[in-house]
């Protein structure tokens, strides 16, 4: 098994990390600074949570039948 099966060594850009923070202040009306604070991993499984929440709110599609 390789060390890469267990950690991401992607490269992600500070303005998307930033812009992140800004999309969930966004959402939770919140003060950016608030998720600016937050370790990079912190903001990640906001992210992550926020998304799956999202996906679950969504009203079920329509069938066309």
């Amino acid at each position: 098994m390789e060390p890469s099966d267990f950690f991401s060594a992607r490269y992600v850009k500070p303005e998307d990390i930033i812009l992140d923070c800004y999309r969930l202040a966004k959402i939770y009306s919140r003060n950016p600074q608030e998720f600016l604070e937050m370790p990079i991993s912190q903001i990640g499984r906001h992210l992550s949570w926020t998304a799956k929440l999202i996906e679950v709110m969504k009203p079920p599609k329509e069938d066309d039948d």
